[in-house]
C-alpha cells in the first residue's frame, strides 16, 4: 500500500542511484534475497538450531557470484587484485566449518558470529585493491524495513483452497 510505497521511498532514494535499473536491483535483490534470507534464518535460529549469516558484496554482486571464491577457481585471481586472498579467506572459512561443524576462526582474526534472537550478526565478505575485507557483526539496516513491510502479499480469503484430507 502507499505507506508500504513511502517506505521503500524513502530507503531507496532515486537521488542515491544513478539509473532506474541500479535502484530496482538493489530493491530486488534487498527484498528477495537478502532480506528474505535473514528473516528465514532468524526463524531457524529461533528453533534452537545454530545459524550463521553471510553477504557476498564483491562487485558485481550477482546471484551465485562467490560460488567461485569458495570452490577456488582459477580464473578469480585474475580478476581484480585483493580477489585471490579474498578466495582463499572464504574457503578457509567455509572448509573450517564443513570440517569441524563449529564457529570457524579464520587466520584473518575473524569469527563468523552466530545468529541469535538479540542481534542480527553476520559476516560480509569483499575485497579491497590489496586484500581480503572480512567484517564480522554487520547488521542488515534495510531488513528493518522489510520485515515490517512483508515478503509476500496477504492471500485473499476467496482464493484460500480448503486442505485436502488423505482417507
Amino acid at each position: 500500500g502507499p505507506k508500504a510505497a513511502w517506505q521503500i521511498s524513502s530507503l531507496y532514494p532515486a537521488a542515491k542511484y544513478p539509473h532506474a535499473f541500479t535502484r530496482l536491483s538493489r530493491i530486488v535483490t534487498d527484498w528477495l534475497f537478502l532480506c528474505a534470507s535473514n528473516h528465514l534464518a532468524k526463524h531457524h535460529s529461533a528453533s534452537g538450531a545454530p545459524t550463521f549469516l553471510y553477504r557476498f558484496d564483491q562487485k558485481p554482486s550477482l546471484h551465485g557470484w562467490e560460488l567461485p571464491y569458495v570452490f577456488g577457481s582459477d580464473q578469480v585471481s585474475k580478476w581484480w587484485p585483493g580477489a585471490a586472498q579474498l578466495s582463499a579467506a572464504m574457503q578457509e572459512f567455509w572448509t573450517s566449518f564443513a570440517a569441524i561443524k563449529h564457529i570457524p576462526q579464520s587466520s584473518l582474526a575473524r569469527k563468523w558470529p552466530k545468529l541469535d534472537n538479540k542481534s542480527a550478526a553476520g559476516i560480509v565478505f569483499n575485497s579491497t585493491a590489496y586484500s581480503a575485507n572480512i567484517t564480522a557483526n554487520v547488521g542488515w539496516p534495510a531488513c528493518t524495513m522489510w520485515d515490517s513491510t512483508g515478503y509476500l502479499p496477504k492471500p485473499s480469503p476467496l482464493l484460500r483452497v480448503p486442505p485436502v484430507q488423505l482417507v
